[in-house]
């Protein structure tokens, strides 16, 4: 995963490799601190708006990285000092 920045536009960007993250109801159990964390510092957000193609299964819940998905890692590395 990593996010391009366009050359004409640096507050323009696309993310290359995935467009949103789901939370299957395994990992929610397995991993909730993460995503809560993610959602209260602003680096995940529910996606609100459906794409093309998905295929929504019962349970599921979809985010998106308004900063880029490499603004997840970014975060982390910040927070491991």
């Amino acid at each position: 995963m990593t996010t391009a920045n366009s050359p004409h536009n640096p507050q323009s960007t696309v993310d290359l490799g995935a467009q949103y993250i789901t939370r299957t109801p395994h990992y929610a159990k397995k991993h909730q601190s993460f995503y809560d964390e993610l959602l209260v510092h602003g680096i995940l957000k529910p996606l609100t708006s459906p794409i093309e193609g998905m295929v929504m299964k019962e349970g599921d819940c979809n985010f998106v990285a308004p900063q880029g998905v490499s603004s997840i890692i970014k975060h982390y590395l910040k927070e491991s000092g």
